[in-house]
């Protein structure tokens, strides 16, 4: 079976400007590969140990010069960890060391989201001081092939998702407002949800909670006479291996059913997502609410064989995901039409001008941050899976958790 999503994956060459939904630049490519044709004299210690101070303080700068650089194009500090730190090729210790020191040197304001990332990199075992100093390379091998700074210097641009460092988004005030308080009643009802022991009852808090979603954004442009506060943004997904790819259908499956869409870059593995930030906050609750539920799922299948003894496990857990993904789609867009029926009872005929208005202003925001773009086409080979991946779909639960910063719940190794 072969099943063809709205959701797109993204072309990796990129050039653009820095909005809010925009594309990093590109011309910072070229200055530094400029810069890394520099070098300078290595002084090591006489006693036989590291570099001395001032080399280890020009090293230092250069590493700090290449954060910046990083930070206008796109990145966030959790994720270039996990991008440099993937399959041990950096001690993790060493870059969380180096992207807080920067920090401390800037010291510059940051938007709550940014400040939320450098507070959960700091709760990890990192390099400081003389630590730190000690483990950096001479600035004669410092941009030597295959190192650490010449790697960071070949990541291009990302969709801006939060104001970097110093600019006037990160030094803007962030009031708690309407959608914080909306966000907390929806948790206050899907930890209710998540705490009785009686599935009825849980399904009646967690159908609740979706209902209301639904509702507020509805009414939130509603109330704002058809002209939402601000525009689309954007948010980035970094989706685990196994099955990543069913995963990213039941990113996309779940924004699409919130007005949100979903674009998939297979080099990094991992999603964009525009759309309104309260969309977004949305997405980001389910997505891994359901993430769970579909992983335990399929886990509850233990192993699969086929008639002859081999082993069917994999394609019969993608295949589960692809139908899971299927169904909680269809069940997100009977909501939302049927919650656009009753708004229009409440708010008259404008709702569904204003709401397909308001799918076009993000359609707009897609083509101008990823005019790149290719239809993906997902398909399955275990109809067994699939069918039994369906009808869980049909019985989840839609409500979860907020979402982990970058991380996601896998199926585990060999799955």
């Amino acid at each position: 079976m072969t099943r063809r999503r709205r959701a797109r994956r993204t072309s990796n060459t990129r050039s653009g400007d820095d909005r809010g939904y925009g594309r990093g630049t590109t011309n910072t490519r070229s200055g530094n590969r400029a810069r890394s044709g520099k070098r300078s004299g290595s002084r090591r210690d006489p006693r036989g140990g590291g570099p001395t101070h001032s080399d280890s303080s020009t090293v230092l700068d250069l590493f700090s010069t290449e954060l910046d650089a990083l930070w206008a194009r796109g990145w966030m500090p959790a994720e270039l960890v996990r991008v440099m730190c993937g399959g041990n090729s950096t001690p993790r210790p060493l870059l969380i060391g180096l992207v807080l020191h920067h920090h401390r040197l800037r010291d510059l304001a940051v938007h709550p989201r940014w400040r939320a990332q450098l507070d959960d990199l700091s709760a990890e075992p990192h390099l400081t001081g003389e630590s730190l100093r000690s483990a950096l390379p001479p600035t004669s091998r410092v941009a030597d092939s295959g190192s650490l700074l010449l790697r960071m210097r070949l990541l291009g641009p990302l969709m801006f998702t939060c104001p970097p460092p110093g600019s006037a988004g990160a030094r803007a005030s962030h009031p708690t407002g309407v959608g914080d308080r909306y966000l907390e009643k929806v948790r206050a009802l899907l930890a209710k949800a998540e705490a009785t022991e009686f599935p009825s009852e849980a399904e009646i808090f967690s159908a609740k909670a979706h209902d209301l979603m639904v509702r507020h954004a509805i009414d939130e442009v509603m109330l704002e006479g058809g002209r939402p506060d601000g525009a689309p943004e954007g948010l980035r997904v970094w989706i685990d291996s196994p099955h990543a790819i069913p995963k990213f259908n039941l990113l996309a499956a779940t924004a699409e059913g919130h007005g949100c869409r979903a674009l998939w870059n297979k080099g990094l593995s991992y999603a964009s997502l525009i759309g309104y930030r309260s969309d977004l906050d949305a997405v980001e609750m389910l997505f891994t609410s359901l993430l769970v539920q579909v992983t335990g799922a399929a886990l509850a299948h233990g192993s699969v064989v086929d008639e002859f003894g081999r082993s069917r496990t994999a394609s019969f857990r993608r295949a589960f995901i692809l139908g899971f993904a299927e169904r909680i789609g269809r069940r997100f867009i009977e909501n939302r039409q049927r919650a656009a029926a009753e708004a229009t009872d409440t708010h008259g005929s404008s709702v569904l001008p204003v709401l397909a208005a308001r799918e076009d202003e993000v359609e707009r925001a897609v083509d101008e941050a990823f005019p790149l773009t290719t239809t993906m086409r997902t398909s399955s080979s275990n109809l067994a899976g699939y069918s039994a991946g369906y009808r869980a779909g049909a019985r989840a639960d839609l409500g979860g958790r907020r979402m982990g910063r970058g991380r996601d719940t896998a199926l585990g190794p060999g799955s």
